[in-house]
């Protein structure tokens, strides 16, 4: 929704929503009220999600913390955040908080993988939207570089894992590699 709405505005008014702080507000509220909602009730997933993601004491640590980093990190960047790149970099932002918080909960090799890449490719995105200098250029063209890599390199360990097991369940896999019923 932050990339839709800050296509359509207008790059040279800094009043409204445009302007940079007013990105910080709307996103550190929204975090604030995602994190206060998830401290206060406690959904658990049914059904394909909880094949896909566990409900347990290590992901909702990691949901919380993600949040309150989140939070802290977009109350900072109110100030902080390049005014070309206001939304885009609070959208950035969003989308990582989301896969940090996909990756503490994974429970299938999939939604691993998926969680990895919502973390990698907004972090490139936020490091080229930071520096403008060669310096910034090639930090964003290494960290591309290694990610590519070493997604490869996992995507590559996730299908012996899944040759040996015969699933892409971790817990599944857990319980294939103890019994060494690897067939």
């Amino acid at each position: 929704i932050y990339l839709l709405v800050g296509m359509f505005q207008d790059n040279s008014s800094p009043a409204g929503i445009r302007s940079v702080s007013g990105w910080g507000i709307v996103s550190t509220f929204l975090l604030a009220t995602i994190w206060i909602g998830t401290v206060w009730f406690s959904l658990q997933p049914s059904g394909l999600v909880t094949k896909l993601f566990q409900s347990d004491s290590v992901a909702l640590h990691g949901t919380h913390l993600t949040l309150l980093a989140g939070v802290l990190i977009s109350a900072f960047s109110i100030t902080h955040t390049p005014r070309r790149f206001a939304y885009e970099f609070h959208a950035c932002l969003l989308i990582l908080l989301a896969g940090s918080i996909f990756l503490a909960a994974a429970a299938d090799l999939t939604t691993l993988y998926l969680s990895i890449e919502m973390v990698s490719l907004p972090t490139t995105l936020l490091l080229s939207i930071s520096r403008r200098d060669n310096s910034g250029r090639e930090a964003t063209l290494k960290y591309f570089a290694l990610s590519a890599f070493a997604s490869a390199v996992f995507l590559m360990g996730a299908s012996y894992l899944f040759g040996l097991s015969g699933t892409t369940s971790l817990s599944g896999i857990a319980t294939a590699l103890a019994t060494n019923d690897t067939t």
